[in-house]
């Protein structure tokens, strides 16, 4: 009915039934394009930081700053016998025992804290390794992860050390025999001179007074053979100075600088050294003891040095041995023998040679008005045995 009134109603009765509400459809939101984008181009960057990785000739990998692997490649998964999927998202020092986890993760950490790429060495399950370490920074400048790039190189280390142990060895061998000849010249030599000395003398003494020019002759010739004694002895020492071997490397360098360079005309020379062992053992003493006649011949042949300083220091059983001098210096680069020619700088290379020899590291810090000093560093061993 038209004029029909709307009921409503009464209080406590039920309510007339209404009509249930629709709920607004929610519409799944795609991706603009620009979200798009940013999802394909991470996506593209992924696949060739992969492929990079694949790429690499060695173990190489991505990592947080906490350690988490982000990235590998099959050398990584071939080291760590797991698939890639098994190592994503692992930290990468729990593959490692204790102790090289700790010095692995000290040189992360020192590569974090500067900014700068780092290169080192370590041993893993008697398996040597060569590290390269890159923070990763953002547009912002931030570092954001680490690259590291690790090789094999125990091939490598096992042939260093089989040609350090030849080239102790050699000078080993070489010592050897310059100790047989000075002994020879000392022994054999130096009695035939005295014997001879005394036949002459004994002449001399029977001569009657009117030979007073045949007494003079001989009295000259004793005197020359006096001489040719003193040489030969000096010589003797200079091949193998007896002193290293009773009295230790400090009273034989001492008695080489009173002995050879103390009447260099124009060089100062100051010896200082805390060593009190007798004898370092290994070779080094006479290693040592020939570096520093080569370090010294350079000084007198090339440095034009007025000043020279040799020190040696002997702590917490490191060894350091210094030479400098005030003299005109050079580049590294002049004396290498195949830049100067035949003879020209085999006296660095010989230095360098002794200091390996004995486990040591030479550094020579020169440049061309500032003089040069020659450092050779290396750890004694407690024990016996070739080095």
């Amino acid at each position: 009915m038209k004029n029909e009134v709307k009921k409503r109603s009464l209080p406590g009765s039920a309510p007339y039934p209404r009509a249930p509400r629709k709920r607004p459809k929610i519409k799944k939101l795609n991706p603009s394009d620009k979200d798009r984008k940013k999802y394909h181009k991470s996506k593209r960057d992924l696949e060739i930081c992969q492929r990079l990785l694949d790429a690499h000739p060695d173990i190489a990998l991505m990592i947080e700053k906490e350690g988490r692997i982000i990235a590998g490649n099959r050398f990584l998964c071939n080291g760590l016998g797991c698939d890639l999927s098994d190592i994503l998202n692992k930290n990468i020092f729990d593959f490692f025992p204790e102790e090289v986890a700790k010095k692995r993760k000290a040189a992360m950490e020192n590569a974090l804290s500067t900014g700068k790429s780092l290169f080192y060495r370590d041993c893993n399950n008697n398996r040597f390794f060569e590290h390269h370490i890159t923070p990763l920074r953002d547009p912002q400048g931030d570092i954001t992860c680490l690259a590291v790039f690790t090789r094999d190189i125990t091939h490598h280390a096992h042939a260093e050390e089989s040609v350090k142990l030849l080239s102790w060895k050699l000078m080993s061998t070489i010592e050897e025999e310059r100790k047989k000849i000075a002994c020879d010249l000392h022994d054999k030599c130096g009695q035939l001179v005295t014997v001879v000395s005394m036949g002459l003398h004994s002449l001399k003494e029977g001569l009657p007074e009117e030979m007073e020019g045949t007494k003079l002759l001989l009295a000259n010739c004793i005197r020359l053979i006096a001489e040719l004694g003193d040489k030969i002895r000096t010589i003797s020492s200079g091949i193998h100075p007896d002193m290293i071997d009773n009295l230790g490397l400090a009273p034989a360098i001492e008695w080489y600088l009173e002995t050879y360079f103390r009447n260099i005309a124009g060089i100062h020379y100051e010896f200082k050294t805390n060593c009190k062992d007798k004898n370092l053992g290994h070779g080094i003493d006479i290693a040592l003891y020939r570096i520093i006649q080569e370090s010294l011949n350079n000084v007198i042949r090339h440095a034009r040095a007025r000043n020279v300083l040799i020190l040696l220091e002997a702590e917490n059983r490191v060894v350091r041995l210094k030479i400098q001098d005030d003299g005109v210096g050079f580049t590294l680069e002049e004396a290498l023998p195949f830049k100067k020619g035949e003879g020209v700088g085999m006296g660095l290379l010989s230095m360098r040679e002794r200091a390996a020899s004995i486990g040591g590291r030479l550094l020579i810090q020169t440049s061309p008005g500032k003089g040069t000093a020659v450092i050779v560093t290396l750890s004694v061993r407690k024990e016996g045995g070739d080095p």
